[in-house]
């Protein structure tokens, strides 16, 4: 890592038990192999499609807590290796529409109240004592679109779907906030956009692209992640996005692959 300069992994929807293994498999790869100021997974870590309102396909047998557990898992392996090349690292978990989902499942069912654990408890965020690695883990809410700010750019799971969202992005938080970058995921395509001096950028995705997609027709998606690089000094960020390709991209001017 460059003097001065601190550098934070950026990990788009995932959607499990929908996630890419290679995707996965290579962003293991990257955190043990770099270091990084934090990580942020930006939401939809999980699918919930148990409790979603689009029809079920008998094939899909796993439940909802089955499905978070093993995405528990894997971030606790990203700590791990996170921790390992630099011990004061931070984990950004945030919330996406996904995740809301099983708190809409509780608000329409109250009598379950209390008998449900939320997303945050499950994955030791909010209950410690299911916490297994001893790093600063934040959760940030869906419903609070600056959460999580790093230097001058904004990072949140996003609420726009569509060809042009980094365009509209660049204009709302850029041209009407303090803020001069904005970092969404949500939409699984990647774009980045620029209006002057503000700028904004969607990341892309981490899944298997036919079994997220709703409607059978070819996606416009890229499995990507990015590298936000901040200047300690002046508080400034720099996106790098990086595009993957069956497990394989390219970072610090080399390749790497699973």
């Amino acid at each position: 890592m460059a003097k001065g300069i601190r550098r934070h992994l950026l990990i788009p929807d995932l959607h499990y038990p929908f996630h890419c293994p290679k995707f996965v498999e290579l962003m293991t790869k990257i955190i043990w192999s770099h270091r990084f100021s934090s990580v942020t997974q930006l939401g939809d870590a999980v699918d919930f499609y148990q409790i979603s309102r689009f029809s079920k396909e008998v094939s899909r047998k796993s439940t909802a807590s089955q499905d978070l557990k093993q995405y528990r898992a894997q971030m606790y392996k990203w700590q791990t290796a996170l921790l390992s090349r630099n011990p004061k690292a931070v984990w950004n978990q945030l919330e996406g529409n996904h995740e809301q989902r099983l708190q809409r499942f509780m608000n329409d069912n109250p009598k379950v109240e209390g008998f449900i654990r939320t997303v945050p408890e499950i994955l030791g965020i909010d209950a410690p004592e299911y916490r297994r690695t001893p790093m600063e883990t934040n959760w940030h809410p869906l419903n609070v679109w600056n959460s999580l700010v790093i230097g001058d750019c904004v990072i949140h799971h996003g609420e726009a779907f569509g060809k042009h969202v980094a365009v509209m992005n660049c204009a709302i938080y850029g041209g009407m906030t303090e803020y001069r970058g904005f970092i969404q995921g949500h939409t699984h395509r990647l774009q980045k956009a620029h209006e002057g001096p503000n700028w904004s950028a969607t990341i892309g995705h981490g899944t298997v692209a036919t079994k997220t997609m709703h409607l059978n027709k070819p996606t416009n998606w890229v499995q990507a992640f990015g590298i936000l690089n901040e200047d300690i000094k002046t508080g400034k960020t720099h996106l790098s996005v990086h595009t993957v390709n069956d497990g394989s991209t390219i970072i610090d001017g080399g390749k790497c692959e699973v």
